[in-house]
């Protein structure tokens, strides 16, 4: 039985949650299961002690991520299903996804994938990281 359901967006791509979410709400409401929506928000690599704006950047940047985030919820998930958002930071996505798969205890990942290019062959490369090491279903969707 399907409890959690995790979607993995990428907020500056509508393609990454306009095809899946349509997807983890039915399952959500066949198996009456919580919707997850998570992003992974990459901090600017620079750490100089005397300049501070890169971190005042990264704060600022990162409490846009949470808003936009959940903004999408609220407008894209019915308030019948119960669901929310979640922010993650790292600058590995697929680590991020598989991270917070095992932190949550999501039974079913629903994400996009896109088109292959040659050297992705079959999947995007996060896509495929996670489906080839996620401990759960993943259902992949192409945009």
């Amino acid at each position: 039985m399907i409890k959690k359901i995790l979607v993995p967006v990428d907020l500056r791509d509508e393609h990454s949650w306009q095809s899946t979410l349509p997807i983890a709400l039915q399952e959500a409401r066949a198996y009456g299961a919580e919707l997850v929506a998570m992003t992974v928000f990459e901090p600017l690599g620079i750490n100089i002690p005397d300049l501070p704006l890169a971190e005042e950047h990264n704060r600022k940047a990162l409490q846009h991520t949470e808003e936009a985030l959940a903004a999408l919820v609220a407008q894209q998930i019915p308030s019948e299903i119960a669901s929310r958002a979640l922010v993650r930071q790292g600058s590995s996505v697929y680590k991020e996804i598989l991270q917070t798969t095992k932190e949550l205890g999501a039974d079913l990942i629903v994400m996009a994938a896109h088109h292959p290019m040659l050297r992705d062959y079959l999947l995007g490369p996060n896509a495929a990281k996670v489906v080839r090491h996620a401990d759960c279903s993943v259902y992949v969707v192409r945009d």
